[in-house]
């Protein structure tokens, strides 16, 4: 391609580049031989928060002192959350389903004192699930980082137990990392029986709600409404902490012919998401199929989520008032196609 420019406006761009470049240059330099980061951490298990935290819609605690929970927001570690006693909590919705992998905790007074502390996570703020247990390490006023395996949720509490010094439970900062996950909207579901406990209720976000039905070969499908890539399912078990579920996961693209992407059983212990993930596969439909449990024959779920990418839309409807042309193709076969254009 030829491009035609005035003198003036190449000049200007080559100067513009070569500034940018030196920026760069500089940049790049500081950030290999600057030999002083802005704190070090003192054990393997203090980290610097240097991911962007997800982003909570609300937060809310048990109580406070004056020092609100909403402090713990402020990207300021000179502001603070108190509350004082045993089991005194704060709890942050992150206003859609993520993927939770650890929390960044700032202490008040995190240098001179050990804060007693849980992190729990939950789908609905109803039911939670423990997912870390421990102290802080009493050596920094930055942020901390408490790892612990992948929970799905949209809910994070940090249930506090006081410190190494007194009973209350300070924070003056929290970042939560992971990963969002926008599910795929659900535009019709359907099973092949229910006790009353309807399909519906997996995908009202509340665990407290479920489909059952009993017996060998019970589904449960998911129409998505379009075309769809999807690689993972995510699926709450009723009573999922005590018994074990199996299952298999098949997708479609037209409800007649379905493909297995996944056989197999849940944990049996936890009442939050759990995921199974599969070879990325192209579909319209989900479909679970149960195969009881390991107490009984029934097959019971509370909620499903399933994240994946749109590859395709409908096509924009048309309607009479557009421009028609109908051109006839003879064909091979001797009979004839029709071929029809339109203008919207």
């Amino acid at each position: 391609m030829n491009f035609r420019f005035k003198l003036s406006q190449r000049l200007a761009r080559l100067k513009a580049t070569l500034a940018v470049s030196v920026v760069l240059a500089l940049a790049c330099q500081r950030d290999l031989t600057d030999p002083k980061p802005p704190y070090s951490s003192p054990r393997p298990s203090i980290v610097a928060a240097d991911l962007t935290p997800l982003t909570a819609a609300s937060v809310v605690a048990s109580a406070n002192d004056g020092n609100v929970p909403q402090n713990t927001l402020d990207k300021s570690l000179a502001t603070r959350w108190s509350a004082q006693g045993d089991g005194q909590w704060i709890r942050y919705d992150l206003g859609a389903l993520a993927a939770i992998d650890h929390l960044d905790i700032a202490w008040y007074l995190g240098d001179t004192r050990t804060a007693s502390f849980d992190i729990q996570v939950s789908l609905d703020a109803v039911t939670w699930t423990k997912v870390f247990a421990g102290q802080s390490s009493g050596q920094t006023l930055q942020l901390e980082s408490y790892a612990f395996p992948t929970t799905s949720g949209r809910y994070v509490r940090i249930v506090g137990h006081g410190n190494s010094t007194s009973t209350w439970n300070s924070i003056t900062e929290v970042g939560i990392l992971g990963t969002a996950l926008p599910a795929l909207p659900v535009a019709s579901v359907v099973a092949s029986g229910n006790d009353g406990n309807l399909p519906q209720n997996t995908f009202d976000n509340n665990l407290a709600t479920r489909w059952s039905a009993q017996g060998d070969g019970q589904w449960i499908r998911f129409g998505l409404g379009a075309l769809a890539t999807v690689d993972h399912v995510d699926i709450a078990w009723y009573l999922g902490n005590t018994r074990i579920a199996s299952f298999d996961i098949q997708v479609s693209l037209d409800t007649v012919t379905w493909t297995k992407v996944f056989s197999g059983q849940s944990s049996g212990q936890t009442l939050q998401l759990e995921r199974y993930a599969f070879p990325t596969t192209s579909g319209r439909y989900v479909r679970i199929v149960g195969h009881g449990n390991s107490t009984s024959t029934w097959n019971s779920i509370t909620e499903v989520a399933i994240p994946g990418t749109t590859t395709s839309t409908a096509p924009s409807c048309l309607t009479s008032a557009g421009t028609w042309r109908n051109n006839s193709i003879p064909s091979r076969a001797g009979g004839f196609e029709a071929q029809f254009d339109a203008t919207p």
